[in-house]
């Protein structure tokens, strides 16, 4: 049987804080979905990382937080996608 992916949704995840909090889950085994308004160099280098050194996948989802009315098709979305978030 195979186990479901646990999925991190993290926000503001193109650089800094985010971005490390996002490497630090996929070295621990969590898929993340990174959102940010722009697909920094940074996160690009990390979805690599992740890739070639068999952590949990990392992906990047671009979309503008600001736009309040917008979240819930982006989360709907994202589960179509991934499948649920981790509690």
């Amino acid at each position: 049987m195979t186990e479901t992916p646990r999925n991190v949704l993290i926000t503001g995840a193109s650089r800094g804080l985010g971005l490390g909090i996002a490497r630090k889950l996929t070295s621990a085994g969590y898929q993340v979905i990174a959102v940010a308004r722009q697909k920094s160099k940074q996160v690009t280098e990390a979805i690599a990382e992740a890739k070639n050194g068999n952590h949990a996948p990392l992906h990047f989802e671009p979309f503008d937080l600001g736009k309040i009315e917008e979240i819930p098709d982006l989360v709907k979305k994202i589960r179509r996608e991934f499948g649920p978030f981790t509690d």
